[in-house]
């Protein structure tokens, strides 16, 4: 599916391309590359809300790409917000869960879950 996504993304063929990166989240929802390059399609469609929860996916599954994000970080607002719930996911992560089992507040579900969820975030 991510590759056809890709092929569909260089093609124009944008509808397509969500469904196809949406189909390999679902097929495997640790695809971090799937997750990337959804959110890149997102942000060049102007949904910087859905965009923002593909890369914050990302980052979870592939913290090491928080450097491609950090130069941009004071310029955009939106990358700012980002890499701050990445620090804060990472630092619950570490400390792990609380008393009782609960998820750590702040950790992200997989993205294309989470769309309505930040839909009405007033951050972005």
């Amino acid at each position: 599916f991510h590759a056809a996504a890709i092929a569909h993304d260089h093609s124009g063929r944008v509808d397509e391309a969500v469904v196809a990166y949406l189909c390999a989240i679902k097929a495997n929802r640790t695809m971090g590359p799937a997750f990337q390059f959804l959110g890149n399609l997102e942000l060049r469609r102007g949904r910087v809300k859905e965009a923002f929860l593909c890369f914050r996916e990302e980052l979870r599954l592939l913290p090491d790409h928080a450097r491609r994000f950090r130069p941009h970080a004071a310029g955009v607002p939106a990358i700012r917000l980002l890499l701050e719930h990445f620090d804060r996911d990472r630092a619950a992560a570490r400390a792990g869960p609380p008393a009782g089992g609960a998820v750590p507040p702040g950790v992200s579900p997989p993205a294309a879950a989470a769309f309505p969820a930040v839909a009405a975030s007033p951050e972005l």
